[in-house]
């Protein structure tokens, strides 16, 4: 495992939308590193993220006496966008289009980003439980 400050250390902005990117790197890394014993996973999370929040994370009753999936179940309470960018919103597909919706059909490139983005999104909705509407 990368130490600390090291510089290929994971690091996080604190920024919610990049915390699960961050999450998935340290999991890469324990694989790497062989390391399986959720004691050592929490210790080494928490050493690399800011002391705040270092402090907050390790108050939760699940750092103390949680399995390293407890303490992620318990970030995606605090951090409830973790969640929905696993299961996928209606709102997201409706700021995707909005974000996309001057696109002209004359510009190719944009218009096959939109449909991956699209495609990515609403495949995410479908899973399981799959939103429904009336």
């Amino acid at each position: 495992m990368p130490t600390p400050l090291s510089p290929s250390a994971p690091k996080w902005d604190g920024q919610t939308k990049t915390l699960r990117n961050f999450l998935r790197i340290v999991e890469q890394l324990f694989r790497l590193a062989e390391i399986s014993d959720d004691r050592q996973k929490l210790d080494w999370l928490i050493s690399y993220v800011e002391a705040d929040i270092a402090d907050q994370w390790s108050s939760f009753p699940e750092f103390e006496t949680g399995p390293w999936n407890q303490f992620l179940d318990r970030l995606k309470i605090e951090y409830p966008e973790l969640t929905s960018k696993e299961q996928g919103t209606i709102g997201q597909l409706h700021r995707l289009c909005r974000e996309y919706s001057d696109i002209s059909l004359l510009d190719e490139e944009r218009l096959m980003e939109f449909k991956r983005w699209f495609m990515y999104i609403a495949q995410k909705c479908l899973k399981p439980p799959a939103i429904t509407g009336n």
